[in-house]
């Protein structure tokens, strides 16, 4: 490359899944850095996105590792993100990022906080940005701990009572009867419908949110814990196989199936899927089943009293997006509907 030219990476990341599938702010962060790539005259290369994935380390980041790959090869000189928040939140992460850009004559610039370490000062600025931050953070939470802990003590809890307890007349924090609530539908939810095993039906459709599932399910299952799960189509494609890992890793029983393929070939999508369930360990096994009531199906008849059954991706949603339709589809009646059957 010649590093008299300025070719940019724009990195775009939010937190949370909810975030990444109805906020708008990677939309906001794309509009405001391509502006000020067009502004500073960098040549945009690519624009590297992380949907719902925490930045508490830089490893676990499809497209983050991808664009330091691409720097690694030349292909960039110039990372550009909206705050520094959205690249790290580590000290030692940032340690190892500044040692990288160095290595690789590559900058970082950060709109909102005016980090821009092609300069001493910048890099000296953005370390002390990022330490002063973690101090922060560390302070904030020893006095958080040290004041709610003589609070939990005396069951003086501070805010609004949290869910299945009240206030007393005293202001004590005690247990209340939850009065039939249910649950938030589609969150972890529990389907009766006379099985001998478990069935939760849960919104998770990342590879944090499935791993963080799978973690609770599996602390409460006594048998084999099953995984129902695909992936959207029209989205991001890399963290697919990082989600199949996930699955192999955490259940002892994995069914691939369709989410919502939209306009992608469900096949392919279950491919992406598949390569990361290559090598199966001796005692689990993988079933690939592109219908997704066919294979809701196929584990609703496998498993085995004291499973579990975890059908992840979709939750709450009751249609299924198609490439030419929309249909009625939802986790939870496909259930009910297999028993009535039985």
């Amino acid at each position: 490359m010649n590093n008299e030219r300025m070719i940019a990476a724009v990195y775009i990341r939010v937190s949370t899944e909810d975030q990444a599938r109805e906020g708008f702010s990677l939309g906001e962060q794309k509009e405001k850095l391509l502006q000020l790539c067009a502004f500073k005259g960098y040549k945009v290369f690519k624009v590297y996105e992380d949907a719902g994935i925490s930045a508490k380390d830089m490893e676990h980041r499809p497209a983050f590792q991808e664009m330091l790959r691409d720097m690694k090869d030349g292909k960039i000189n110039y990372i550009v993100a909206y705050k520094l928040d959205r690249v790290t939140r580590s000290v030692r992460d940032l340690e190892e990022l500044i040692s990288q850009l160095e290595k690789y004559n590559c900058y970082l610039v950060c709109d909102r906080d005016d980090v821009n370490t092609s300069t001493a000062n910048g890099r000296f600025f953005v370390r002390m940005l990022t330490v002063l931050s973690q101090l922060e953070i560390e302070i904030v939470s020893e006095r958080t701990k040290f004041g709610l802990n003589g609070a939990i003590k005396s069951s003086h809890l501070p805010g609004p009572a949290p869910l299945g307890y009240k206030k007393d007349g005293n202001k004590k924090t005690i247990v209340d009867v939850l009065n039939g609530f249910d649950g938030v539908p589609g969150r972890f939810q529990l389907v009766e419908a006379g099985q001998p095993y478990t069935v939760i039906v849960d919104y998770a459709h990342t590879p944090d949110g499935l791993e963080n599932v799978l973690k609770t399910a599996r602390s409460i299952t006594e048998g084999k814990l099953w995984v129902v799960f695909g992936c959207g189509g029209d989205r991001d494609n890399k963290k697919r196989p990082i989600m199949g890992r996930i699955a192999l890793e955490l259940a002892d029983r994995v069914v691939v199936t369709s989410d919502n393929p939209r306009t992608e070939d469900p096949a392919v999508i279950i491919d992406e899927i598949a390569e990361a369930l290559k090598d199966v360990p001796e005692g689990k096994s993988v079933e690939l089943i592109a219908e997704r009531r066919d294979a809701i199906y196929h584990a609703l008849s496998e498993a085995a009293a004291n499973d579990v059954i975890m059908i992840a991706g979709k939750g709450h949603e009751n249609y299924q997006i198609l490439a030419d339709k929309t249909i009625h589809f939802d986790d939870r009646e496909v259930v009910q509907e297999y028993w009535k059957k039985r």
